[in-house]
């Protein structure tokens, strides 16, 4: 956060236009005084009138510098001070009829005590609540228990919030909580994974085979650092060493030679074996002629 510069008073406002006013010859209209000292038109008409530099406009009153802002800083300080004390600003702000962000300002500008109705930011938390949350974390982390079961525990709060609460205490990292869940909660065999995914069982059939979701599944992979036999890192060893390829229709690693050419894909070879794409495109001719048929046949009724 940057520490902002502080607010200049009107007394030096007015002495640093008197500084850049005063060395100027006499008779310069507005404009070559604003061209002379780098300011716009307006500030340099409003100072230039104020302190006596050019004369105003036939029926126009000025009124001493700053003696408006001093009667409106007056006016606000008298109405913040007749409020009763341990008001919160949108408390203010419905008892004076005003914005909430004009009060805010005349508050901060005047030193008014106001009460702070906004909700605590951050992690803080009163000392009872913070002690009933570290005995059922620190429970809930020897149990072996789900961040939902803890969350539940906690009032219903979610498994991010939890995480988070670990997180900030540096009890567990987020890996070696999710390693005593697996472990534990719900005892899973990464090597039963590491065979669906070498065998070419999508993640939805090792799920239903293991008797949990194929999220679940993805996650235990990532963690453990299994990966697809199709990915590209492994086909790209496999293709160089043993030259073969993966099928995204069989599931399986084939020849080389069972492939045919595709420019666009890593390898060079298309995604599907010649066999396969033969059979995708059969299917693709069948499904366009009964499609033209049916098209066919409801402009003949008609």
């Amino acid at each position: 956060m940057t520490n902002k510069p502080p607010r200049r008073t009107h007394q030096q406002i007015q002495a640093e236009w008197l500084a850049l006013l005063q060395p100027l010859p006499p008779g310069l209209t507005i404009s070559e005084m604003a061209r002379r000292i780098g300011k716009n038109y307006s500030d340099t008409r409003y100072h230039a009138l104020r302190l006596g530099f050019a004369q105003p406009p036939s029926g126009m009153a000025l009124q001493p510098f700053s003696q408006k802002r001093r009667q409106n800083h007056e006016k606000w300080h008298a109405l913040l001070s007749a409020l009763p004390p341990g008001l919160t600003i949108s408390d203010m702000a419905r008892r004076l009829g005003k914005h909430h962000e004009t009060i805010k300002q005349n508050v901060l500008r005047h030193n008014i005590p106001y009460l702070d109705g906004r909700p605590r930011q951050g992690n803080w938390m009163p000392p009872e609540q913070r002690a009933r949350y570290d005995a059922v974390l620190k429970a809930g982390l020897a149990s072996g228990q789900t961040l939902i079961q803890i969350g539940r525990e906690l009032g219903g709060i979610s498994r991010e919030r939890v995480r988070q609460l670990y997180k900030n205490r540096g009890w567990v990292k987020p890996r070696a909580l999710f390693n005593c869940f697996v472990r534990t909660v719900n005892p899973v065999d990464p090597e039963t994974i590491r065979a669906g995914l070498l065998s070419g069982m999508s993640l939805p059939e090792i799920g239903a085979k293991l008797g949990i979701h194929g999220a679940t599944v993805a996650s235990i992979a990532r963690h453990f650092g299994f990966t697809r036999p199709n990915s590209k890192a492994l086909a790209l060893e496999r293709f160089r060493t043993r030259g073969e390829c993966w099928c995204n229709r069989c599931r399986v690693f084939k020849p080389v030679a069972a492939f045919s050419k595709d420019r666009t894909r890593f390898t060079g070879l298309g995604c599907y074996c010649k066999a396969c794409s033969a059979a995708a495109t059969r299917q693709w001719t069948l499904r366009r002629r009964e499609a033209r048929a049916r098209d066919e046949a409801g402009q003949n009724v008609r």
